[in-house]
Parts: structure tokens; sequence; C-alpha cells
């Protein structure tokens, strides 16, 4: 009986690991449909589709423009245009079918028993409001043990009182041993001067720190959600990890546009780059990040924008940015337009600055690419502006057809015209459309929609405006950092409105004019910009009304 008895037992045993090591087969084995996807996720390739797609538009767009003897210049000038153009819309269509086909993986997380030494860094200067409010908010939702509030100050004499008023409020409710202070009389290199002096003394005493800007928020258990996936083991060489960033405090129409769009771009473009590129780039806040490593980092000086310097450092170093879609920080956008303006033009400025990060050495391909996808997207500006001008005159009456597009027949019968009317509406669709892959519910639908009308009604204007920022920029000089406004209440007077967007209006005007006038195609086909141009100063008005 024993001896049947032990037989049973060994049996099972025997059926227990063969189980065990058939899942573990199964596991390590790869399907063709896994290998067909891990192949097409190799970096060279998501790229390099971008390129072919690319290449396709533009041999097809080419074959169908009729090039005449001597007038070879303008068609060879707008086919360049559109060469440069074509490849954000190949960008989107590969990034939305990629979206469909890899699974993002969530970065991994170890339990732990003891919180490491970690810094809570809120750079500030010149704030006149609620810093206390989100500082707060953080330290509440986030209070763990070995986790200090470090407040790093650049601010003039005016703002002291105020700000000694939020540390002796947080350090009542907190304890004194929670809050730092630290002010530096005399700032350098702005906030990545502040940090970076800051780090210098004290990367030390904590191995991690948390970087919020002024109007960050930091929802429960966020920081220790972050601290475990940097305490895992395969996390190491892991420098920053990169939260997903939700709009707080949407008061306005405008605000609550850029919220949907920020969250449907980092749902779309920032997660699927980080499952097939494997690596993110820093926003510059919202951020976990490696005290000693960071210290190594070296931001040239009079740089604006300093994330995707600190992303090319690390990489040089042999280490990456991870953006962690499943942790939340929260941050505020500007309240209407005008301040997103201001804001964008010294981004633009800032990201312009970053043109030697493409011949650095020793950097991955996925970094590479970030570095020239964001001078790309700047860039493109005025190419886009000066293309639509070039295909006015290109199709306007006035001074002569100077482009045509050949004919040809489909499925035998039916003629097509692929005029530029057609082929504008196309790319828009792709642009515009693509963001419906996102929708799983009508409701979300809606909001693609909402985001669509808001970004042709308005934003098609930076267009325009971006064109002149870059274009001035040899003349103008950013002197002195003005913080983005964070009062979500803020008036927005229609004085101020029209001194500062009458001249996207005028233009506005002035091309349906001459678009009615003397080229109605091209006037259809530029309709979005005409129309985002004549009415950007009531809807930009009406969209900095403080919803009820």
């Amino acid at each position: 009986m024993k001896n049947n008895q032990h037989k049973i037992e060994e049996l099972k045993k025997r059926l227990y690991n063969y189980i065990q090591t058939e899942a573990e087969n199964i596991k390590k084995r790869k399907s063709l449909k896994d290998k067909i996807v891990a192949f097409l996720c190799l970096p060279y390739i998501y790229i390099g589709s971008m390129f072919l797609i690319t290449f396709i538009a533009v041999y097809l767009c080419m074959g169908v423009i009729v090039f005449e003897k001597g007038n070879i210049l303008y068609p060879v000038l707008w086919l360049s245009g559109f060469s440069v153009l074509i490849f954000n819309v190949a960008y989107v269509l590969v990034v939305s079918l990629y979206s469909l086909i890899v699974t993002p993986k969530t970065i991994r997380e170890k339990k732990i028993l003891d919180i490491p030494p970690t810094a809570i860094i809120y750079p500030v200067k010149n704030e006149a409001t609620g810093l206390f409010e989100r500082i707060n908010y953080t330290l509440e939702n986030n209070n763990l043990e070995n986790a200090t509030l470090c407040f790093l100050s650049d601010s003039n004499k005016e703002s002291l009182l105020y700000e000694n008023e939020v540390i002796n409020k947080l350090r009542n409710k907190f304890g004194n041993d929670k809050i730092y202070y630290w002010h530096r009389k005399k700032p350098t290199e702005k906030k990545q001067g502040n940090i970076s002096g800051w780090l210098r003394s004290h990367y030390k005493e904590y191995k991690y720190f948390l970087v919020c800007d002024a109007d960050s928020m930091v929802p429960k258990n966020m920081l220790l959600k972050l601290i475990r996936k940097a305490e895992h083991p395969a996390n190491q060489q892991i420098a920053i990890f990169q939260s997903r960033l939700h709009i707080a405090h949407a008061k306005t129409p405008f605000a609550k546009y850029q919220a949907i769009s920020a969250r449907l771009a980092q749902k779309l473009y920032m997660r699927t780059n980080q499952a097939v590129l494997g690596r993110a780039v820093s926003f510059g806040h919202g951020n976990l990040i490696r005290s000693n490593i960071f210290v190594k980092v070296k931001v040239p000086a009079g740089i604006l924008s300093h994330d995707i310097w600190d992303t090319v450092a690390l990489d040089k170093m042999g280490y990456k940015v991870a953006f962690c879609y499943d942790v939340i920080t929260y941050e505020e956008v500007p309240a209407n337009y005008l301040e997103m303006r201001t804001r964008d033009k010294r981004w633009s400025k800032g990201t312009l600055q970053t043109w030697p990060l493409l011949f650095t050495s020793n950097i991955s391909v996925p970094t590479r690419f970030y570095c020239a996808y964001g001078l790309y997207m700047y860039l493109s500006q005025p190419i886009f502006f000066c293309w639509i001008a070039l295909s006015f005159l290109a199709s306007s009456i006035s001074v002569g057809k100077l482009l045509s597009f050949q004919r040809f027949a489909l499925l035998g019968a039916t003629f097509v015209d692929l005029e530029l009317t057609s082929m504008l509406f196309g790319v828009l669709a792709i642009v515009f459309f693509h963001k419906l892959l996102l929708c799983r519910s009508l409701e979300e639908v809606k909001d693609v929609i909402k985001e669509i009308a808001f970004s042709t009604l308005i934003c098609l204007n930076s267009v325009y405006y971006t064109t002149q920022d870059i274009i001035t920029m040899p003349i103008r000089s950013i002197k002195v950092w003005k913080p983005m406004s964070k009062d979500p209440f803020a008036h927005l007077s229609l004085f101020k409105t029209t001194l500062s967007l009458w001249p996207s209006t005028i233009i506005g005007l002035l091309a349906l004019f001459f678009g009615v006038k003397y080229s109605m195609q091209w006037a259809i086909a530029a309709s979005p910009f005409i129309l985002s141009f004549i009415l950007v100063i009531p809807l930009t008005y009406i969209t900095a009304k403080v919803s009820k």
C-alpha cells in the first residue's frame, strides 16, 4: 500500500515537473507572428519604414506632376517642400499602425521594505500663487519615510516673502526635517543650473530625486511606484523614469482641448515609441532620477531646454530614459493661446539649440532619431508656410499656372484628378483622423473630434507664428525667463488678443481675397489655414474664458 502511494506521489511530481517544463518552453517558443513583430520592431525597420513611405509618396507625386520644358523650377520647389512635409504624415501613419501590433510592456517593480533616501524637488522662480496647495497635495499623498521636500528657489527679493510663507506653512504641517529650502542669490543657467547646483552639494544624501515643476502635483503612491521601478534589478540601466503627465486645473476650453491632445499624444506616440524603441526622451519634470548618475551630466551654458541634452548625455554614458505609462503626475497647461505662444517661443529656441546633438558619437539610433525629429517638427513649420504660399503662386492665373498634375484612369473607367486639393485633404485626413485608432468608445470619438476641431481652428496659426519666431531668432534674445502663468482663472482681454494676433488675421483675409480672385482651387485646399487665421482672434478670446 505504501509502495503504491509512494509511486503515486512520484508520478505527481514528475507530472508537475513536466507541466512546468512545458510551460517554460511555451514561453520561450516564439510563434511566427511574434517573430514578425520582433523583426518589425527593430529600430532600423521602424524608422526606415517612415522613410520608405515618404519615398513612395514622393515618387508617386513626382509621377503625376507635369514637368514642362522651361518650367522646371516651380515643380521642383513644390515637390521639395512636399518631400519634407510628407515625412510627418509617414511618421504618424507608421506609429498608428504599430500601435495596433505592439504590446507596451509595463516597467517592472520590486517590492521594497525600506524607502531609500529620496528628494522631491520643486525648482521655483518668481511664482505668485498656488505653491502651497500644489506642494501640499504632493506631500500629503507621498509622505514616505526618507522622502524630503527640497524647495529650490531662484526668485527675486519681491517673491521671497511669499515663498517664506509657503515654507513656514509646510514646516508647520509636515515638520522642519521634511522641508529643505535652498535659495540661490545669483541664479545662473536657469532651471538646469538650479538643479545641478543643488545636486552637486546633495547627491550623496539622496539615492533618487523626483523633479517637479512649480505647477506639478503627484498623486497618491506615485512616488513609491517610481522608486519600486528604480529598485528592480532589471531596470538598473534606466537613469530617468518618466511619468505620464495628466492635465490638472483645466478651467478654460483652451486648456481642456490641450488636455485631450496631451492624453492622446502620450497614449499613441510616447507609449508606442517606448514599446518599439525601448527608450524614451525626458520631459524635464515629472520624473524620478538616479542622483549618482545624473550628477555626471553636463549641459552647455545658455541652453533653454535641457531635457533632450540630458537624454543624450545619459545615452552616451550607457543609460536611458523609460516612459512609465502606468505612473501619473499632474501638471498645468497654458489657459489660452497667447500663453501657449509665449511658451512655444522658448521651446522653439531651446529645441533648435539641440542641433549639435545630431553629431554626437556613441549614442543609440532611437535617441538620435528623437533629436532629429524634435528639430524637424520646428524647422518644418517655415517650410510648410512657404510651401502654402508657393502653391498659390504655382496655381494662380495671375502669373499663369506653373504647377499642374496629370489625370489618370482608375479601373479603366473612372478618371481621378490628382490636383492640389485632393492631395492636401488626403494629407490632412491622415494627420487628423489617425487618432481615431485610439478610440474604444463613443465618448473617446467625441474627444478626438473636439481635439481635431481645436487643432484646426486655433493651432494652425502656429504655422505662421513659429515661422516668425524662427526667422527673427537671430535678432531676438530671451534674456529673462518668464515662467508660464499658473493662474487657471487668468483673464484675457479682447484688446490684448487683438494686439497679439492681428498679423495672422490680416494674412488670412488677404489669402481669402487673392485665393478667390486668382486661384479658387488653392483657396479650397488652403481653407483650413485661411479659416484658422481669420477666426483666431474671436476663438482665442472665447476659448480663454473660464468654463462654468
